[in-house]
């Protein structure tokens, strides 16, 4: 059962995302004292409240604000990941959260939000128990209306209803006891979910899934009203608002969207007016939710009274930041530039912030055929590629020519933010052209032992790449340093769909691609192992498992491979998925270890870095990693007077 289910929740990995949506915006402070500083007690106040923040949305969020489902916290995870920061900070609590910080100051870590404490987990860790606050309300209209248990609940229902979140976020929660059926239209309610009073919450799985905390920490929890109109309405206020209740969002967390108060809840949904703070294309606006107080709140600083979006094309929202009209660009990376001008400037390079997002980038190889059959030749490679060159020229492509993203080096699987930087700042295989012909030498591909290939098998390697992103330009990097070894690639450019279909055929003979690219939905590696490096994988997710880690003695010879057989670390892996807290992210470093050190199926390049230039109005900033690396907007502070 419990790798069933695992194969399934590996839909959520989001494994061949766009490079546009991996991360989508913010960054970790330069060393400044002014920024983060220490926490304050519960509803003590600091002298940083107040002001109005200004915020350019550019070429990811832009667009999504035209989305109906915007600002839904049940929208797809693929089409929510703008908006994802927006609910965390301001809009939406959940049971559990995190405070807004980067990795090395904790941001990882989850903490009681609405619920009181830690869940009470039973032995057999099958059983989970929430407790909620007390006496917590929602934002106007319903600023009389308490948050309980059953709104939890109807928040879950509403996720597992595929029509309007999908099968991706189904796949999720699918430990959950029951939600399988309930999606599957064969059960009415969710029948590992359980309500003993208003402020308990019983969570009921099928399997062991350790990580939770961090799905319950997702928007998709947020609860739900029920409706004035209709108590008996299964999605609450949200009823009838399928296509996008963003637009109608009842909030629970610090702010609310502009014109709120003015929602009717109690009228058909039909004959209900959206919210005037959110205009199609053009602006969002949030105002403080009057139910809010810091002494409920302890993860959210909301020091700004107002925080005012408005759509902007890229270089105008930057001029606009330098001249003072706003105070940062919520995504998009500034012109190359203007980045340099600032960093090179004693008086502005404090205004400069970076930090590295849940996103990576890694090449697989395929395990089970000639010459990467050999993990010789696997750390040959790994050796051969200069990381840092390849991030930069990744960055000059996609930032320099289009003002997206800029990466920065990576040199093992999962991002740090997903392993708690357990490994931030090894390297097990340097850019090292001398060690790189030691271990090609020592493959059985190399007859001679000069470190180049001579087997047939390097010559014109067939590997598969994505039409989209970076120009073919960026395809002599890794031309060149497959030659250094005696290995030449055969690069193909394909679309997306076409490009799914070639890695999910396991008989396919191309052996290398160049595609894939994970992003973290919450802060552990989970569902990168399990899909991507697990036996299981190959089965349900075959397009994620390229390399063919664990594949089984008949597959093989079904697909036609010579070898008998692949390694496999699926025992590590249902080793992990069983611990909990700090003992599961030191598991999964060191399954990350193992994969790069012993069966090296995958070269490492790169992960996503954002950077952002704010005003100098701003005198307090912070990251929000788990969401991606993105500006948290309830830890800005603004200069006052």
């Amino acid at each position: 059962m419990q790798r069933t289910v695992r194969r399934r929740a590996a839909a959520a990995a989001a494994f061949l995302s766009v490079v546009a949506w991996a991360c989508t915006g913010g960054g970790e402070a330069t060393p400044d004292a002014t920024v983060g500083g220490p926490a304050t007690a519960p509803g003590e106040l600091t002298g940083l409240e107040g002001g109005t923040l200004r915020v350019g949305l550019g070429i990811f969020i832009g667009p999504q604000i035209e989305r109906p489902n915007f600002l839904d916290p049940q929208a797809p995870l693929s089409a929510a990941s703008g908006s994802r920061e927006f609910l965390r900070c301001c809009l939406t609590r959940t049971l559990l959260s995190y405070t807004g910080r980067p990795t090395a100051d904790g941001g990882t870590v989850l903490h009681p939000d609405l619920a009181t404490a830690l869940p009470e987990i039973s032995d057999d860790g099958l059983t989970w128990t929430f407790h909620l606050k007390e006496g917590i309300y929602y934002a106007p209209p319903l600023a009389d209306v308490e948050i309980t248990a059953p709104d939890i609940v109807r928040a879950l229902e509403r996720t597992a209803t595929p029509s309007i979140a999908t099968e991706e976020y189904v796949a999720v929660y699918e430990p959950i006891e029951g939600i399988r059926e309930f999606a599957d239209g064969e059960a009415s309610t969710i029948s590992g979910l359980e309500t003993p009073d208003p402020y308990t919450l019983r969570v009921h799985l099928t399997e062991v899934s350790n990580d939770l905390g961090y799905r319950f920490a997702l928007p998709a929890t947020a609860p739900i009203p029920p409706s004035p109109a209709d108590p008996s309405a299964r999605f609450g206020a949200a009823e009838g608002h399928d296509d996008g209740y963003g637009r109608f969002l009842v909030s629970s967390g610090p702010y609310m969207i502009e014109g709120s108060e003015d929602l009717d809840p109690s009228l058909p949904p039909e004959e209900q007016q959206p919210v005037s703070g959110l205009v199609k294309g053009e602006s969002l606006t949030l105002v403080r939710n009057p139910s809010w107080s810091r002494e409920s709140d302890q993860l959210r600083k909301a020091y700004v009274d107002r925080i005012e979006f408005r759509v902007v094309r890229w270089r105008q929202g930057w001029r606009a930041v330098e001249q003072g009209s706003l105070d940062l660009m919520f995504d998009g990376a500034p012109p190359p530039q203007l980045l340099e001008r600032y960093q090179s400037d004693p008086e502005l390079r404090d205004r400069v912030f970076r930090e590295v997002c849940n996103f990576v980038q890694f090449a697989s190889m395929r395990l089970t055929a000639p010459p990467f059959d050999d993990v010789h030749v696997r750390r040959a490679v790994n050796y051969a590629l200069d990381e840092e060159e390849t991030a930069e020229l990744y960055s000059s492509v996609l930032w320099g020519g289009f003002g997206f993203i800029r990466f920065a080096p990576t040199t093992h699987i999962a991002p740090d933010s997903a392993e708690a930087a357990l490994l931030a700042g090894w390297d097990p295989y340097p850019h090292d052209l001398a060690k790189a012909r030691e271990e090609m030498a020592r493959s059985r591909y190399d007859t001679d032992g000069d470190g180049l290939c001579d087997n047939p098998s390097c010559r014109r390697v067939l590997t598969l790449e994505t039409s989209f992103g970076p120009e073919p330009q960026v395809d002599v990097a890794w031309e060149e340093a497959f030659a250094a070894i005696g290995i030449t690639l055969d690069i193909r450019r394909l679309p997306l769909g076409r490009l799914a279909e070639r890695m999910s055929d396991p008989a396919d003979p191309a052996r290398l691609t160049l595609a894939p690219w994970w992003e973290a939905e919450y802060p552990s590696p989970a569902p990168l192992f399990t899909s991507a490096f697990d036996a299981a994988g190959i089965d349900a997710f075959p397009d994620t498992n390229f390399s063919l880690l664990g594949v089984r003695q008949n597959q093989l010879a079904a697909w036609g491979y010579p070898v008998t057989s692949v390694p496999s670390v699926s025992s590590k892996i249902d080793q992990c998925t069983a611990l909990i807290g700090p003992a599961q992210q030191q598991c999964w470093a060191e399954l990350d270890q193992l994969l790069m050190l012993e069966i090296v199926p995958a070269i490492p390049y790169a992960v996503a870095e954002e950077i952002r230039i704010v005003s100098d109005r701003v005198t307090r900033f912070s990251v929000d990693q788990p969401f991606g690396g993105v500006a948290a907007l309830d830890q800005i502070a603004l200069a006052q007077g």
